[in-house]
């Protein structure tokens, strides 16, 4: 698998598309990582793609899990704080990093929508 399975979104990554679990909060989780694909050169294994995302976002919380699916509750994750995009992609204007930061949320309630 290379960068694009990223795009997927990570309810998709989660849980896998048979779920019918696909909406527009997707689109905007893809567009984001998209935007913000300088994060992942290369070509790199889904599992690298998502520690990439978790050293970013941080570890999701509980909440965060029960939010995104019942069948997530119960993964175990090694704690890891967030890291403010701006140390993430040095460089970049502030305002394409709040952005991102505002695409690319685990929580598909809490991103920007399509409207």
């Amino acid at each position: 698998m290379g960068k694009t399975a990223v795009i997927r979104g990570i309810g998709l990554l989660f849980y896998g598309a048979h779920y019918g679990y696909y909406t527009t909060t997707i689109d905007i989780w893809s567009a984001g990582t998209v935007f913000g694909s300088v994060l992942f050169p290369g070509q790199k294994e889904i599992f690298d793609l998502m520690v990439e995302l978790i050293r970013v976002l941080g570890t999701p919380t509980k909440e965060q899990l029960e939010q995104m699916g019942n069948d997530l509750r119960d993964i175990q994750f090694t704690p890891m704080p967030p890291t403010p995009w701006l140390e993430t992609i040095p460089r970049t204007d502030k305002q394409a990093l709040e952005l991102i930061a505002r695409l690319v949320v685990y929580v598909s309630t809490e991103r920007l929508t399509a409207q």
